[in-house]
């Protein structure tokens, strides 16, 4: 069985806190370790009697996630835990890895809410590198997933993220409630974001939904990707979560999907604020209700384009026949050419010779076309 570092509590108390860090590590001052490879369960679990779950922080700069580890905050009818992980990398891409996927999330079954997910950066280089296990095309939760869920009256906390650049690829970010607990929210600061058979959702079953956000300085790259915010309540209250993208310089979406929908509220809002907005033909923004208004989409953009994306092949790597012969681009007609020749180093008198380089040159394509060659 896979190893496992937990924390518990039976009763009304508050369970322990867990805290991974490097050596010289001390309360408040936490030195990063430099490599965590997480292969089994980081796990901090509350009480039905209502003892609070304790929290999990990892401090690394590079922190690696395996099929089998599971980073998780729950409870029932204590408050569930916070995650906070602080690293320059976390990715499940390495040849130390033996199963791609892996989970971080926080959970609550009862009447507590649960606790918040935060990711960020060590420095202002910080990454997230996190791909699916099998193979292409499978469902986006046959990947990595980053969640905080709720299947009680609690609602579900909120995920953060403050990463440089973000590459997710069959992966899942997630706040949501199966029951009648509210949605978290989902908020990602970046400076490229990458999506590729990618989810990321705030949805709430029997409420309001919750919102997302992202704010990126530089791209936001959509691949058979979704981003939604959704509330499938019965009550006209439950209106849609909002969708917000601000600040990159290019949004591309390709078969991808920006949604703000309602089931018997009214539909949320987007707000897209770009440089360029580039749109394939089967990629939609919508912001819909079943039984409601709609909601409003907004884009402003500069360019708003739409039409289908192509990948551009590589060119060919295969040189044609340098040409060493001075006189044959005469037989060549509209063909480009290179002429490789020899030349002996210039002395003085070939610089007194310049001024006559143009005549030259008219001599010797004279003798080409005198000879027929």
């Amino acid at each position: 069985a896979p190893d496992r570092i937990s924390t518990s509590t039976l009763g009304t108390g508050t369970a322990g806190d867990i805290t991974i860090a490097g050596t010289g590590s001390s309360p408040g001052n936490l030195t990063p370790a430099s490599e965590l490879y997480l292969t089994g369960g980081i796990l901090a679990t509350g009480s039905p009697q209502g003892g609070a779950a304790g929290s999990i922080t990892i401090v690394a700069d590079e922190t690696y996630l395996n099929g089998f580890g599971r980073v998780t905050a729950s409870n029932s009818n204590g408050p569930a835990g916070n995650i906070l992980i602080r690293t320059d990398l976390l990715s499940n891409n390495s040849e130390r890895i033996i199963s791609r996927g892996g989970s971080i999330a926080t959970t609550t079954t009862g009447t507590a809410d649960a606790g918040q997910i935060t990711i960020e950066g060590l420095t202002d280089s910080g990454r997230i590198d996190l791909t699916r296990a099998g193979d292409f095309g499978e469902a986006p939760q046959s990947g990595p997933l980053v969640s905080s869920g709720s299947t009680g009256a609690g609602a579900a906390g909120s995920i953060v993220i403050n990463m440089a650049s973000i590459d997710l690829l069959s992966t899942t970010l997630s706040v949501g409630s199966s029951n009648v607990g509210g949605s978290g929210n989902i908020i990602i600061n970046t400076d490229s974001l990458n999506l590729d058979n990618s989810l990321i959702e705030a949805q709430a079953a029997n409420s309001a939904g919750g919102s997302v956000t992202v704010e990126a300085s530089g791209m936001l790259n959509m691949r058979d990707s979704v981003i939604r915010a959704s509330a499938q309540g019965l009550s006209g209250d439950d209106s849609g979560g909002n969708v917000g993208i601000s600040g990159p310089d290019f949004v591309i979406m390709e078969r991808s999907l920006i949604q703000a929908d309602a089931n018997a509220g009214a539909g949320g809002n987007i707000l897209i604020n770009t440089g360029a907005l580039i749109q394939s033909a089967y990629s939609f923004i919508t912001a819909t209700s079943e039984s409601s208004i709609d909601g409003q989409v907004t884009v402003d953009a500069l360019n708003n384009i739409t039409g289908t994306i192509v990948d551009i092949e590589t060119p060919s790597s295969v040189v044609p026949e340098v040409e060493d012969a001075r006189c044959a681009p005469q037989r060549m007609d509209s063909r480009s050419s290179l002429i490789v020749d020899t030349v002996s180093p210039l002395t003085l008198a070939d610089t007194e010779r310049a001024a006559g380089r143009a005549l030259d040159t008219s001599l010797a394509t004279a003798a080409c076309t005198r000879t027929g060659i």
